[in-house]
């Protein structure tokens, strides 16, 4: 088993080579501060964009919050099936779970 240095060391050899095809399955690319920023504000704006058009009404139990997040993963689900609208449909998601948990610590969930 190659230890997580000469792992990475492969790794940074395959990604010189431009060859992603012979890349080791293991290999997987860094999700960087400026990729995490970047998705922050993406989500931070969505969020305000569906606030603007459905209103801030919080949802009202666990159950709701589950029922709204499964019909977005199952969204994802067509989505990547088609090859299309897989980063709106993963915002919606982020939407649901921040909104249910929102809702949660409001004290809004009655049951």
């Amino acid at each position: 088993m190659p230890t997580k240095k000469t792992h990475t060391r492969a790794c940074k050899k395959k990604a010189k080579e431009k060859k992603p095809e012979t890349y080791p399955t293991t290999c997987r690319m860094v999700v960087t501060p400026k990729a995490i920023k970047e998705t922050l504000d993406q989500f931070t704006d969505f969020l305000d964009k569906k606030i603007r058009e459905k209103g801030d009404v919080a949802f009202a139990s666990s159950h709701e919050t589950l029922g709204v997040i499964e019909e977005e993963v199952d969204e994802l689900k067509d989505a990547v099936r088609a090859n299309v609208g897989r980063d709106h449909e993963l915002l919606d998601i982020m939407v649901s779970a921040f909104w249910g948990l929102a809702s949660h610590k409001r004290g809004a969930w009655t049951w």
